[in-house]
């Protein structure tokens, strides 16, 4: 139950911006003259549609978080886990400051119409965008803060429940487009 929970709060914005990418690094390269083929037209429905009730859940999610309680549950639980990440990772605090810079560079790089720079920005966030994802998959695979997750996620539920009756619905066909996309990722 955990790592569900886990792939659905951390991993669908991951595959969403990582599956056309993961698609078009597994085809072939094509000839020049011709251009590069995106996903599938049905793999690229069900991409809109997961954007479509990623934002739907995601408002319901915003009115179950006005209650004070469960908003003070996540800001608690936040603080835990930026916690154990910097136990895991002592320099993470330099790489978030890092990040801001390049920020800045890029939008500096952009304007000059500097390419080059920009893609040596992006691959240097890329990088620690990387480390940082490990770094909070080691730190939630810590059995308290696992357990606070869970709780918190079950809280969380259970309050978008309560403010809207369809989040069942949305969240279910929710899972089931990540299972298929998961699914066309594996097979390429």
């Amino acid at each position: 139950m955990f790592h569900s929970r886990i792939a659905r709060t951390v991993l669908p914005a991951l595959l969403i911006a990582a599956l056309p990418a993961a698609l078009a690094a597994q085809q072939p390269t094509p000839p020049a003259a011709e251009a590069p083929q995106g996903p599938p037209p049905e793999v690229q429905g069900w991409l809109m549609e997961i954007q479509q009730l990623h934002g739907q859940l995601e408002e319901i999610q915003k009115k179950a978080l006005a209650d004070p309680a469960l908003s003070q549950a996540q800001q608690d639980l936040g603080t835990k886990i930026r916690e154990a990440m910097e136990a895991i990772d002592p320099q993470l605090e330099q790489s978030m400051t890092r990040i801001q810079a390049l920020e800045t560079e890029a939008m500096a790089a952009q304007q000059q119409g500097n390419q080059a720079r920009l893609q040596e920005i992006g691959a240097e966030a890329q990088q620690i965008q990387q480390k940082f994802i490990a770094t909070q998959q080691l730190a939630l695979q810590q059995p308290e803060l696992a357990a606070r997750l869970e709780g918190f996620q079950d809280q969380l539920e259970k309050k978008m429940l309560e403010v809207d009756p369809a989040a069942e619905r949305l969240m279910a066909r929710f899972q089931e487009l990540e299972q298929k996309l998961a699914a066309v990722v594996r097979e390429q």
